[in-house]
């Protein structure tokens, strides 16, 4: 049985798997027509090709790195809102978190569903049938492990009333050397202890 914001979540994350999709991955389809794209990074700089076929070097753009800090931005901001809600929430606040991974699991499937599309039609020249389909497998498997990692840190930081996922890896950072320097003075006192 879906949690009472199963709902909430369902239609953010399609609109936001939607938004991304239209903005970073259909417009690749140019290159087939209009032998042109204007695209976005992720972290702003531009990707501005004319005249240009989809080769090699355009796959490997696409393909590696590309997308991923988009859908760890989508997974981020969906995970965290979770989180909040959680906090919130009278209910059972796994079961919210495991809805929200598993839209997120769908959402990123979509996505990478939509890319191999787009690379099929390139590749083909308008004639996807021609050339095989390329498997999204690895890429499906890393954003779960990076899915799985969010929702295990969003689930522990609402059970404890924590910030969230992000907040928390924020904390330890801030205070990694005085983390460090303790774990130290531990050392140095277990071995002290064991030499007497």
């Amino acid at each position: 049985m879906a949690s009472e914001h199963w709902a909430r979540f369902d239609k953010s994350i399609g609109e936001a798997t939607r938004a991304l999709i239209a903005a970073q991955v259909s417009p690749w389809a140019n290159l087939l027509t209009a032998h042109s794209l204007s695209v976005r990074r992720h972290d702003g700089s531009g990707i501005v090709w004319t005249d240009t076929k989809y080769g090699v070097p355009q796959q490997d753009i696409f393909w590696r790195g590309y997308i991923d800090p988009f859908v760890e931005e989508l997974v981020s901001t969906q995970m965290r809102e979770a989180g909040q809600v959680a906090r919130k929430t009278q209910g059972d606040r796994e079961i919210l978190v495991a809805e929200v991974r598993d839209l997120l699991l769908r959402a990123v499937r979509k996505i990478y569903d939509r890319m191999a599309d787009v690379d099929q039609q390139l590749r083909g020249d308008g004639f996807p049938q021609s050339v095989t389909r390329r498997s999204i497998k690895t890429e499906l498997r890393v954003m779960e492990q990076y899915i799985d990692k969010q929702a295990r840190a969003t689930a522990a930081a609402a059970t404890l009333g924590l910030p969230g996922p992000s907040s928390v890896e924020g904390y330890f950072k801030r205070y990694r050397m005085w983390i460090g320097l303790a774990a130290f003075g531990v050392v140095v006192l277990v071995v002290a202890l064991a030499m007497m």
